[in-house]
């Protein structure tokens, strides 16, 4: 949902304030990466969440909706992104996001860069095939800050959670009880290996804390390489920055191209197979928070013009470039010698 008045580009608060400008991006280089890891989901897919300083609702819905460039009224906002909302606890449903506040000023051009940082907790049991042969009628159960879950001992499934205490208990005719409680952080996910063999006094199952498995996600990061490298390229609000620099990796979606200045096409026929004009998601209709690229003659401009490939709208396009301040009136890619499409 978004704030009829904010949707108009108006100050809904200060008619007389000129309003601030809000470009949200996600990286996906600050995703952590486990052996449990799930695939990201598509962050167009991402629910956002933008609230004023009293906590009034601006934007609620799909970050691929969200405006490429979004009018905001000065002053404090919080803004929430969140690859789903799941109630917890349940299997694999890991959540991604990150929670922000900011403050914005009259007229400013504030670029916030949201990073997908699992924000839940996990547990796993990894119970040794005799479990079930010594403890036939056996049955796990998991208590979260978020409710409880009860599992069969051959379940591998991680539990998600909110972060908090997690208590694992064990029942079944020969022994019931608690086999751990243990305080979980966020991304922290952690296996618990349950093996009868020397099990204390003959009833209570032995425990084994894989720590190797208490992902905490400092030394596994994926490493952040230098902004507009091929490894960390930048995205249509972010180059902008880096007005006059050769060598800059940037991209966005293929969503048009330039007849003229004043002339941009959003749909097929188009005009020229000059020039490209990428944005941070496909849905968007406008140059507003758009770059321009050059399509030099030869085979890059024969590969990716939309007037000989139309098909290409839509698709995401990697570009090594020279970053020009302005072309076609909006920050450009020049000079472009090397491209990637997804």
């Amino acid at each position: 949902m978004l704030a009829a008045a904010c949707a108009a580009g108006c100050n809904p608060f200060e008619e007389d304030a000129e309003p601030a400008c809000l470009y949200v991006s996600i990286s996906r280089h600050d995703y952590v990466h486990t052996a449990a890891a799930v695939p990201l989901p598509d962050s167009v897919k991402f629910l956002l969440t933008v609230l004023d300083g009293r906590e009034r609702t601006v934007y609620d819905g799909a970050y691929g909706d969200f405006p490429s460039a979004f009018s905001l009224a000065r002053g404090k906002y919080t803004v929430r992104l969140r690859s789903t909302v799941k109630p917890l606890p349940d299997f694999d449903s890991p959540v991604f996001g990150e929670d922000c506040t900011l403050k914005l000023s009259s007229g400013e051009q504030k670029i916030l860069k949201l990073r997908c940082m699992q924000l839940n907790s996990g547990l796993r049991i990894n119970a040794a095939a005799s479990v079930i042969s010594d403890y036939p009628d056996c049955r796990f159960s998991i208590h979260t800050p978020d409710g409880g879950m009860e599992l069969s001992p051959g379940d591998a499934r991680t539990v998600y959670f909110t972060p908090g205490e997690v208590e694992l208990s064990f029942s079944s005719a020969r022994w019931s009880g608690t086999l751990i409680r243990r305080e979980l952080h966020q991304s922290e996910i952690l296996t618990v290996g349950v093996n009868p063999q020397g099990s204390e006094d003959g009833h209570k199952p032995a425990l084994e804390i894989d720590t190797l498995r208490l992902w905490t996600g400092e030394e596994t990061m994926i490493p952040e390489d230098a902004p507009g490298s091929e490894g960390n390229p930048l995205n249509v609000h972010e180059l902008r920055g880096y007005a006059g620099q050769k060598g800059i990796w940037a991209y966005g979606y293929i969503v048009g191209a330039f007849k003229s200045r004043s002339s941009p096409a959003f749909s097929d026929p188009y005009p020229s197979d000059t020039n490209l004009i990428l944005a941070g998601k496909t849905s968007a209709a406008g140059t507003e928070g758009c770059i321009s690229v050059e399509l030099k003659k030869g085979k890059i401009r024969e590969a990716l013009n939309l007037v000989d490939h139309p098909d290409l709208t839509g698709r995401k396009l990697f570009v090594k470039c020279t970053v020009a301040e302005a072309y076609y009136g909006i920050p450009g890619c020049k000079a472009v010698t090397e491209y990637r499409l997804e």
